[in-house]
């Protein structure tokens, strides 16, 4: 298989493991946002207001389609930053002996982040309606599909794509920080240990991918986290909440 067709397939499968184990957070800060003033006493109020009223499985309304839409959409922005980032290293022979070339990476993960947002946009205008609810007085949704032709017999196909120019604000910069992020944690910090061992060191091999895991986790903390770069984050904060304003 391809590397492109490689990134494609560990995109999807580490984005269904991502959707599933992190959209009860995402419920929650989503009730949080779309609250009036005083009806929440916090985080762990809220969950437990949906727990007792829908049951475990309020936490996880509207995952139908983060999951099949998240999943396509990591495995997407994985093979398209692959690829962009091949074609940089072959246009201009940028390749650095301890892995790829920042610069490339940088605008790898920034092109990547635009082709992203115009695949997320959908999925998280369906996801935050099924979590939000309808507006007052209209009834519930029955799933994404209901969504889906509600928007559509409501603005058309462009109303799927509402709030894209938020969205791109906040991943285009984001993924070229995140997988810089990685790529400097991947050279610097944790350097792979493929050239120190064969396939039959286990080990070594279980390093490798513990490292991997470790360098994605800095990454998304470079990214997420107030304290690792203040500007940035209050960038991307300000973009999520008006894209969720948007998408409402």
């Amino acid at each position: 298989m391809p590397d492109v067709g490689i990134e494609y397939v560990a995109g999807v499968l580490g984005g269904a493991a991502g959707n599933t184990t992190g959209h009860p957070f995402d419920t929650v800060k989503v009730n949080l946002q779309k609250a009036s003033v005083g009806q929440y006493k916090g985080p762990l109020d809220c969950l437990r207001t949906i727990v007792r009223t829908k049951g475990i499985k309020g936490l996880y309304v509207g995952l139908s389609a983060p999951l099949v839409g998240g999943s396509l959409e990591c495995g997407v922005n994985y093979a398209v930053f692959a690829g962009a980032n091949k074609l940089w290293e072959a246009d201009t022979d940028d390749l650095q002996a301890s892995g790829r070339s920042l610069r490339g990476v940088v605008v790898s993960g920034a092109f990547a982040g635009g082709v992203l947002s115009s695949v997320l946009t959908p999925t998280e205008l369906v996801k935050c309606r099924l979590q939000a609810g309808p507006p007052p007085g209209q009834a519930p949704y029955k799933g994404p599909f209901d969504v889906i032709s509600r928007v559509l017999a409501s603005q058309g196909v462009l109303g799927l794509w509402r709030g894209l120019g938020a969205t791109l604000i906040r991943e285009v910069p984001g993924n070229a920080i995140f997988f810089t992020a990685y790529e400097i944690a991947r050279q610097k910090v944790f350097p792979p240990e493929s050239a120190k061992h064969t396939e039959a060191d286990l080990k070594s091999v279980a390093k490798d991918i513990f490292y991997t895991i470790l360098s994605g986790g800095i990454a998304g903390s470079v990214v997420r986290h107030p304290r690792s770069l203040p500007s940035f984050w209050r960038h991307r904060a300000a973009a999520t909440v008006l894209q969720r304003v948007l998408t409402a």
